[in-house]
């Protein structure tokens, strides 16, 4: 075959190979503590971001997905110190990106679909993953984030938030807020804010 027709073969082949490939979402860096509501007795939110870059990732080993290639996660802890039920709906909690719109986290239909198709519904994947490993994965999906409910006193909710990757080029200034925590005596709510910022591109 013609020099030229074997180059635009190649060239054709490298193209498909990179759009199948993920940039992996940011490293976010807490830049501050994590906040209680005040008083003796309080409501704690613990939050860490999830990051399964790198070879040996401990959260890829103990979730059994590279999340970060999906999603920007964040792990979620809320531990109730009182001596009252409260709530938790993920209705107000959102994640706030300097210049971008608001963004709300995907439920198991929208983190499936996300996992599957990303923002390009139509891109084409070269290598992909085998089905048992995809149902696998979906499934795990489903088990790890947060849910909705009432958490009673000295109990705790444990759970992953999901969202949509923040893009490297405009990760500045990264809010996560929790705003559906309630006391279901009184309906007193809650907010809860958890600034980070991100690693720079070397």
């Amino acid at each position: 075959k013609p020099f030229g027709v074997v180059m635009v073969k190649i060239i054709l082949v490298l193209l498909l190979f990179l759009s199948g490939c993920t940039t992996a979402s940011p490293l976010l860096r807490p830049t501050a503590k994590g906040q209680s509501a005040s008083g003796r007795e309080t409501i704690q939110v613990i939050v860490q971001p999830i990051t399964t870059q790198g070879v040996g990732s401990e959260d890829e080993k103990r979730l059994g997905i590279n999340l970060s290639d999906y999603f920007t996660a964040f792990e979620v802890t809320l531990v109730n110190h009182t001596k009252e039920a409260i709530s938790f709906s993920l209705a107000n909690t959102y994640l706030t990106i300097a210049d971008e719109k608001d963004q709300y986290p995907l439920n198991d239909t929208e983190s499936i679909r996300y996992y599957k198709e990303g923002d390009d519904p139509s891109r084409i994947i070269l290598f992909p993953k085998s089905k048992k490993k995809m149902e696998k994965e979906i499934q795990t999906l489903k088990t790890i984030q947060l849910k909705e409910g009432d958490i009673q006193p000295s109990d705790q909710k444990k759970g992953l938030i999901l969202f949509k990757k923040v893009s490297q080029d405009h990760c500045k200034d990264v809010v996560l807020t929790i705003e559906g925590i309630a006391a279901i005596r009184t309906g007193e709510k809650k907010r809860f804010s958890f600034p980070f910022s991100c690693k720079e591109k070397k």
